[in-house]
């Protein structure tokens, strides 16, 4: 007879390092190559743990909305360092703590005001030292709005808001 698998949760708890400095529940399983934890859930699919966690621990989350961590650290799933967003939301949070795998130097303020004096997306985005569609969406508060206005309403019908 095979051994009845472990709960989901006693899974993902039983493998966590807890850093008392920054608060913040670090997993011990694999991870992907951006270094996101991973986890097989009960259908045997692969998941990110920090939606696991964020489902476990807060609730459903809404299609097409991502689940963002106020830490900026991947490992993490401290459901108290995670927060729902759009992609625009993660895109703006990322801008303004300058903290992409580009190393921005300016803020989402400079990249607009140089937009205005005339310089390309891509000039800026090169002097900046980030990716066009970052200096695009610094730039552009309607890029996405539609899609923006339907994940909110998606989150208010949940009762769940965009960020906690």
């Amino acid at each position: 007879m095979a051994p009845t698998p472990r709960p989901l949760q006693d899974r993902l708890m039983n493998h966590i390092d807890y850093d008392a400095v920054t608060g913040c529940w670090n997993t011990g399983l694999s991870k992907d190559t951006a270094g996101y934890g991973l986890i097989r859930d009960e259908n045997k699919q692969l998941q990110k743990t920090h939606r696991v966690s964020y489902r476990l621990f807060k609730g459903e989350i809404p299609e097409g909305i991502l689940v963002c961590h106020h830490c900026d650290n991947r490992a993490c799933i401290n459901p108290d360092h995670l927060f729902l967003g759009s992609t625009q939301d993660n895109m703006d949070d990322m801008v303004e703590k300058k903290r992409s795998n580009w190393k921005a130097s300016i803020t989402k303020e400079e990249m607009q005001a140089m937009r205005a004096s005339g310089m390309t997306y891509q000039a800026i985005a090169d002097q900046a030292g980030v990716k066009y569609y970052a200096v695009y969406a610094a730039c552009n508060p309607e890029f996405n709005r539609e899609a923006n206005r339907r994940q909110r309403a998606k989150c208010q019908q949940n009762n769940q808001p965009l960020r906690s």
